[in-house]
C-alpha cells in the first residue's frame, strides 16, 4: 500500500532521517523525489526547518536534464498551491532558493547548449531546420499565474488558494 509521507515525516521526520534520504537521494526517480518533495514542504514548520530544506534543495539539485524538466512538472501539478513557484520564491530560505535558481538556469543553459550543437551538427549534414522554430526549447516560467487564474474558482477576491 501507499505511505502517508507526510504523517511520516511529522512523526518521524528527524535529522537521521533526513541523513537517510541523503543517501537514497541517488538512487531516487523523479516521481519519488517529487512526493518525498511534497511530503516535506506540507510539514507545519517547513519554512523554519532548514534541514528538511535543504533536503529538497539536495533532491531538485541532484536532478539533471530531462528528469528535472520531470520534477518541476511534477512539483507544479500537486492540484493546490504547493508549486515550484511557492517553493522556490517563499517555502526556502534565501540562500537555498539561489541555489535552486542557480541549478535550475544551469540545466537550462545546457540543454540549449547541447539542442544547439545538435542542431548545427544537422544544417552542417543538410538535415537541419531552418527558421527559429528549430531553435525552440521548451521554457518552464516560475510564475504563479494559474494561481490567479484557476485557483480561485471564480470567487472573488479572485487569486485565493486557501
Amino acid at each position: 500500500g501507499d505511505v502517508d509521507l507526510p504523517q511520516l515525516f511529522a512523526l518521524a521526520g528527524t535529522r537521521d532521517v533526513m541523513a537517510l534520504l541523503h543517501e537514497l537521494t541517488p538512487h531516487m526517480d523523479a516521481m519519488v523525489k517529487a512526493r518525498t518533495i511534497d511530503a516535506l514542504r506540507r510539514q507545519v514548520d517547513f519554512v523554519h526547518l532548514l534541514h528538511l530544506q535543504q533536503a529538497v534543495v539536495e533532491m531538485v539539485c541532484q536532478t539533471a536534464g530531462r528528469e528535472l524538466t520531470t520534477l518541476k512538472h511534477l512539483i507544479d501539478e500537486t492540484g493546490d498551491f504547493y508549486n515550484l513557484h511557492k517553493l522556490v520564491f517563499c517555502d526556502l530560505a534565501p540562500a537555498l532558493s539561489e541555489k535552486v535558481l542557480h541549478h535550475i538556469e544551469t540545466e537550462a543553459r545546457a540543454a540549449q547548449d547541447l539542442h544547439r550543437n545538435r542542431q548545427e551538427k544537422s544544417t552542417v549534414n543538410g538535415s537541419g531546420v531552418s527558421g527559429t522554430a528549430a531553435a525552440a526549447l521548451p521554457r518552464k516560467i516560475l510564475s504563479d499565474i494559474d494561481d490567479t487564474l484557476y485557483s480561485s474558482g471564480g470567487r472573488f477576491p479572485a487569486g485565493v488558494d486557501r
